[in-house]
């Protein structure tokens, strides 16, 4: 008996840290709701004067569609049309890829839309591709009193050859509706965007519980303590 009761206090405590540890390390899920005061809107990017090179053809990778479980695809843009990211994409980079180049790999590349793409990884790797000097800032929130439901990050077009790919930011946050001045963040900072690390955090910073994650938890704490609790109450008194 005694040995029965030491094999199930270890047992409850084997399962209660490794519970606890896949918690810490599981990333925060896109179906939590914002922040309150927040609400989530698309997010796209736009290039215009694309039209200029004809010869070329401008490209997000890393790029998702996805909301949910993150994958790593591509998109090719088209002339001053917003393509859409999604709030599980990877952060996208722009690229300058000739248009022969692209389509000749296009022909024969099967996308797995997931989360590792060997060939397209190996073809942006190629020196075939050329990296554009454009940042791309994903942001799915605005305050509720914003009227917006998106917000596009605008580029223009100037000079793309063999060995540059230069765009100009000609508008952030443009509004698809018209918009309502942003309501003030509190304590006068700015909102985070969606998954940004809290200041000054490290290791998991982007991490988070759920609350049924947390319940859960807590129900397997009390579970094992009542195990371990038992176990002691039954040894004998020296």
């Amino acid at each position: 008996m005694r040995r029965l009761e030491r094999s199930l206090a270890v047992t409850a405590a084997v399962m209660l840290s490794s519970l606890l540890a896949s918690l810490h390390a599981t990333p925060a899920s896109a179906d939590l709701p914002p922040p309150d005061g927040v609400k989530f809107v698309d997010f796209a990017i736009a290039v215009e004067n694309l039209a200029a090179f004809p010869d070329v053809v401008v490209v997000a990778y890393p790029w998702s569609l996805s909301n949910g479980a993150p994958t790593t695809e591509h998109a090719v843009l088209k002339d001053g049309q917003p393509l859409e990211i999604g709030r599980r994409s990877p952060t996208p980079k722009l690229w300058a890829v000739k248009k022969a180049d692209y389509e000749a790999f296009a022909a024969s590349h099967k996308p797995t839309h997931e989360y590792q793409d060997g060939p397209l990884e190996a073809f942006f790797k190629s020196g075939k591709a050329i990296a554009c000097d454009a940042s791309v800032e994903p942001d799915h929130q605005l305050p509720e009193s914003d009227a917006r439901d998106r917000i596009v990050q605008a580029f223009r077009a100037d000079a793309i050859d063999a060995t540059r790919c230069q765009l100009v930011a000609t508008g952030d946050r443009k509004a698809t509706a018209a918009s309502a001045p942003p309501a003030p963040a509190t304590d006068g900072e700015a909102l985070p965007p969606e998954n940004a690390p809290a200041a000054g955090a490290g290791g998991c910073a982007g991490c988070a519980v759920s609350p049924r994650g947390a319940e859960r938890a807590l129900g397997f704490s009390a579970m094992a303590a009542a195990v371990i609790g038992v176990f002691l109450r039954r040894r004998p008194r020296r």
